[in-house]
C-alpha cells in the first residue's frame, strides 16, 4: 500500500485545505451573510447539478480508469478509450437534458412542492451538470496518471474560495435568485477550463486526434455495456446520497434546507479520509485486477478500512463533544441549533460507511460488477421509504436518521456480497480494539465539565480527546499505517 499511502498523503493536503475553506464558508461565511433561504437555494441547485453529473457521465469516467491499465501499453488504444469517454459524457448530456426540457412541466409539479424559487432555475441544472460532468470525466483522465492532487486543488480549494467570493458579492448587492446561481455556474465553469488545459498541456500524446473520432472503432461493446451499469449505479447513488435535501425542500421549505446544509456539511468531514484514500485507492485496485492480484486487493480492503474507521472515527467524536460550543460560536446560530442531531445521525451513517472499507470499489472493478447495479435500487427504494416515514416525524433530524439507516443497509449488504463472492473482508481484531478505544474516549471526554466560554471549551475538549485517543491508539499498535503517519510528525519534533 505505499503508493496509496505516498498518493493519499500528497492529496489529503489540498482535501485538508478544501475542508477548512468549505467549513469557513458554510459554517461561519454563509450564516452571517445569507439568509437561510440564499443558503438552501445554493445547496439545493448544486446538489441537482450534481446529481444531473453522473447522469450526463453515463459511467465514462469510471469506464476509462478501469480499462486505462487494460491499454496503456498502446498510446493509441489510450486514446480511443478517451475519445469514447469524452463522446459518451456528451451524448449523455444531449440525451438526458432533452429528457429533463421534455418532461419538465411533470418535474416542476413533482419535486418542488414547498420551494417554488426553484423553478425558474431547473434551467440552468442541465448547463452546471455538464461542467461538472467535464470537469469530473478530466479528474479520472488526471487519476489514472496519479496526478490528482492539481484536480483536488481546483475542486476543493479555489472552488471554494470563489463560492465564498460570491457570498460577499451576494450581501452587498442584495442579488436575487438567478444571479446567484449565475454566480456558482461561472465559479465550476472556471476550475473546468483550467483543468482541461493543464491535462491537455501535460499529456501531449493522448490529446483527442480527430483520426480517432471513427465511430466503429470508438465505440467498444465492453466501454458500452460497463458504462451503462457504472451508470446506473452512479445515477442511483447520486439519488440516495442528495435524496435527504430534495424531499425535505418539498415537504418543509427551503430554509429546513438552510439548516441542514449546515449540520451536513460537519457529517461530511466524516468521510475525508476516505475521499483521499479512496483517489489513490481507485486506480490501484484497477490495477491490481488487471492481473488478478487479490492477495495485494484484500490487503488494501483491510488496511483502508482500518484506517478510515479510526479517522472517520477521531472526526465524528471530535466533532460530537464540541456540537453546542459549535452553534453558540457561529454566527446566527441559534437559527441553526436545531441541526445538532442531523449531524449525529448522519455523522453515525458517514463513519459506518467509511469504516466498511472499499467494498463498492472492489465490487465495481471486479468482473461482478453487475451485482453493485441491483444493490443500488434497492436502496434507492429503501431511501424514499425511510425519508417518507421519518421526515413527518422528526422534521430535518428525521432526514438525517433516513440517510444514516440507508448508508448501514448499503454497506452491510456490499460488505456480505463481497465475502460471499470473493471471500474477504475487511474486519479484524484490530477493528475491534479502535473501536472500543475510541468510545471510551468518547464518553470520557462527554463526562467532562462544561466551561463558560465555548471557546476554552471546544479547546479542552478537543485537546483532551486528540491526545487521549491518539496516544492510545498509536501505544496498542492498533493500525501500522497509524503509527507511520504519528511517527512523521513525531520526528521532527524529538529533533528540536
Amino acid at each position: 500500500m505505499g503508493e496509496i499511502k505516498k498518493q493519499s498523503i500528497a492529496s489529503s493536503m489540498f482535501q485538508v485545505i478544501g475542508l477548512v475553506f468549505s467549513s469557513v464558508q458554510l459554517l461561519i461565511i454563509y450564516p452571517a451573510l445569507l439568509r437561510p433561504d440564499q443558503l438552501g437555494i445554493i445547496r439545493l441547485f448544486i446538489d441537482l447539478s450534481f446529481i444531473a453529473a453522473p447522469v450526463f457521465l453515463v459511467g465514462s469516467s469510471a469506464t476509462f480508469v478501469k480499462f486505462y491499465f487494460q491499454l496503456s501499453k498502446s498510446i493509441q488504444e489510450v486514446n480511443k478509450l478517451k475519445v469514447f469517454a469524452l463522446f459518451w459524457n456528451l451524448l449523455g448530456f444531449v440525451f438526458f437534458s432533452s429528457l429533463l426540457f421534455i418532461f419538465l412541466p411533470i418535474v416542476e409539479g413533482w419535486m418542488v412542492g414547498r420551494s417554488p424559487e426553484i423553478v425558474p432555475l431547473l434551467i440552468y441544472v442541465p448547463i452546471l451538470g455538464l461542467i461538472v460532468s467535464l470537469f469530473q470525466l478530466f479528474k479520472a483522465f488526471e487519476q489514472a496518471h496519479y496526478k490528482i492532487q492539481r484536480a483536488n486543488f481546483l475542486e476543493q480549494v479555489l472552488t471554494r474560495v470563489l463560492l465564498i467570493l460570491l457570498a460577499f458579492i451576494i450581501s452587498y448587492f442584495s442579488y436575487d435568485y438567478t444571479q446567484v446561481v449565475i454566480g456558482v455556474v461561472v465559479a465550476h465553469s472556471a476550475m473546468t477550463v483550467v483543468l482541461i488545459f493543464m491535462h491537455l498541456r501535460d499529456f501531449p500524446e493522448e490529446r483527442f486526434l480527430i483520426s480517432n473520432w471513427d465511430f466503429k472503432k470508438t465505440i467498444n461493446k465492453e466501454f458500452v455495456f460497463y458504462s451503462l451499469f457504472i451508470f446506473l449505479i452512479a445515477v442511483t447513488s447520486g439519488i440516495v446520497i442528495k435524496l435527504d435535501t430534495w424531499m425535505l425542500s418539498s415537504m418543509i421549505g427551503l430554509e429546513a434546507v438552510g439548516i441542514y446544509a449546515i449540520a451536513l456539511q460537519l457529517g461530511v468531514l466524516i468521510e475525508f479520509p476516505k475521499r483521499a484514500i479512496n483517489q489513490s485507492v481507485i486506480p490501484t485496485l484497477a490495477k491490481e485486477w488487471a492481473t488478478n492480484n487479490m492477495v495485494e486487493i484484500e490487503s488494501i480492503y483491510k488496511k483502508s478500512s482500518l484506517v478510515q474507521l479510526i479517522l472517520g472515527g477521531l472526526i465524528f467524536c471530535l466533532i460530537f463533544v464540541n456540537i453546542d460550543s459549535f452553534y453558540k460560536i457561529i454566527p446566527n446560530g441559534d437559527l441553526y441549533s436545531s441541526g445538532k442531531w442531523v449531524m449525529f445521525f448522519i455523522g453515525l451513517g458517514k463513519w459506518f460507511d467509511v469504516a466498511a472499507g472499499a467494498n463498492i470499489e472492489i465490487l465495481q472493478l471486479s468482473p461482478y460488477f453487475k451485482h453493485s447495479f441491483w444493490i443500488r435500487l434497492s436502496l434507492l427504494v429503501l431511501a424514499v421509504v425511510f425519508n417518507l416515514i421519518f421526515i413527518p416525524i422528526y422534521g430535518i433530524a428525521g432526514a438525517a436518521i433516513a440517510t444514516a439507516l440507508t448508508f448501514m443497509v448499503n454497506n452491510l449488504i456490499l460488505s456480505v456480497l463481497v465475502y460471499a463472492i470473493l471471500k474477504i473482508q475487511p474486519f479484524s481484531i484490530q477493528t475491534i480494539k479502535a473501536l472500543v478505544i475510541i468510545l471510551i474516549c468518547l464518553g470520557l471526554t462527554l463526562s467532562l465539565p462544561e466551561l463558560n466560554s465555548p471557546y476554552f471549551d471546544i479547546l479542552m475538549r478537543s485537546s483532551f480527546y486528540a491526545i487521549l485517543a491518539i496516544s492510545s491508539l498509536y501505544y496498542l499498535k492498533v493500525s501500522e499505517d497509524l503509527i507511520s503517519i504519528v511517527s512523521r510528525i513525531v520526528k521532527p519534533i524529538r529533533k528540536n
